[in-house]
């Protein structure tokens, strides 16, 4: 509730459903820019450090709740080469979210 006061927050909310599809497209725009995630993710950087003020701990954790999703319901899929393969991915979508803060 600290980021999202204003969110309805029960089970299948629209809001946060909502924000999870602007999470996930978030992340598609970083698969296809993967080469240059700082400046296909300048922008979200921006608003995340200087609008949002998201403490930059929140993005790492956000990528271990992606991971242990992805882990549910690929189950066998999910290898070790898989999670390190998104492990690497999504580390370094997290340091680029967090370079503002620096």
């Amino acid at each position: 509730k600290t980021y999202f006061p204003h969110f309805d927050l029960s089970p299948g909310s629209d809001q946060v459903r909502g924000h999870g599809k602007k999470v996930l497209g978030a992340l598609g725009n970083a698969v296809k820019n993967v080469d240059n995630l700082s400046q296909a993710m300048a922008e979200l950087s921006n608003l995340h450090a200087y609008n949002l003020r998201v403490d930059p701990v929140n993005f790492k954790l956000l990528s271990q709740c992606i991971q242990v999703v992805l882990a549910v319901h690929m189950g066998k899929d999910y290898t070790p080469e898989v999670h390190a393969a998104f492990d690497k991915f999504l580390s370094a979508v997290s340091a680029v979210l967090a370079e503002k803060y620096r």
